[in-house]
């Protein structure tokens, strides 16, 4: 029965990640058909365009990702000195990639 609920929480959280690929899928061919309409080679700029910007934002998100799991890691063990300097180091390399 434990796995049961295992899963529904699963589910749950699959479905705005499901949503968010529908979503992004549906805006990049909207962008493909309206800037596709004046010419082949934007069509082709379109394309290009988005999958290295998704390619970007993927990394950026992982990154991120990875510094929360490495800081709740850190957080669990009560160790507030390791806590404190994984979140400076992200502090710092966000302010350096936003700059």
């Amino acid at each position: 029965m434990k796995n049961r609920k295992e899963f529904q929480e699963l589910n749950r959280m699959a479905y705005p990640i499901l949503l968010h690929y529908l979503l992004t899928s549906l805006f990049e061919i909207l962008d493909q058909a309206i800037v596709g309409h004046y010419s082949s080679q934007s069509f082709a700029l379109v394309g290009i365009a988005s999958s290295m910007i998704y390619a970007v934002t993927g990394a950026f998100g992982i990154m991120s990702t990875v510094f929360n799991i490495i800081a709740a890691e850190r957080k669990g063990k009560k160790d507030e000195a390791g806590f404190e300097s994984v979140f400076a180091i992200n502090k710092m390399l966000t302010l350096l990639i936003g700059f």
